[in-house]
């Protein structure tokens, strides 16, 4: 398997600005622009599917209803298929986490959360419709393990 190359994304008003690292253009095979160009329409797609699931989870906290951890697991699900999808391309983000905190502005913590209730739980339907964000956000990893060995 080769060594993914670190691509980074700085998002702002005058589009997605993409940068590969010094090893990944050196090892990347292929055409660089249509990589790049295809890298970075994933992440312009992955944003964009993840900020519906955020102004939906916004609604739902505005109008004062519950979260359904099903909603979470998506945006856990959208950034495993995004870091999935680069990796075909064999690039991986130069640190996920500090994209996502500064273009989608969460904090750390929260977004380490969803992915661990993603990571835990492999099936959107493993997750009971009813089943609240709130009921797994403290102790997400030992929740999730519960819930997986209650089947």
């Amino acid at each position: 398997m080769n060594q993914l190359a670190f691509i980074t994304f700085d998002v702002s008003q005058q589009g997605i600005k993409t940068s590969l690292s010094m090893q990944g253009i050196l090892t990347i095979e292929g055409d660089l622009d249509t990589i790049i160009a295809r890298a970075t329409h994933i992440y312009k797609e992955a944003l964009g599917e993840m900020s519906v699931l955020l102004k939906e989870r916004e609604q739902l906290i505005s109008n004062k209803k519950r979260v359904p951890a099903r909603l979470i697991w998506r945006i856990g699900d959208v950034i495993f298929r995004l870091n999935d999808d680069l990796a075909k391309l064999n690039l991986q983000i130069d640190d996920t986490y500090r994209h996502l905190i500064r273009d989608l502005e969460l904090k750390r913590k929260w977004i380490e959360k969803v992915v661990i209730l993603r990571r835990h739980i492999p099936q959107l339907d493993l997750i009971p419709e009813m089943a609240t964000w709130g009921a797994f956000e403290k102790g997400t990893r030992r929740k999730a393990h519960a819930l997986l060995h209650s089947k």
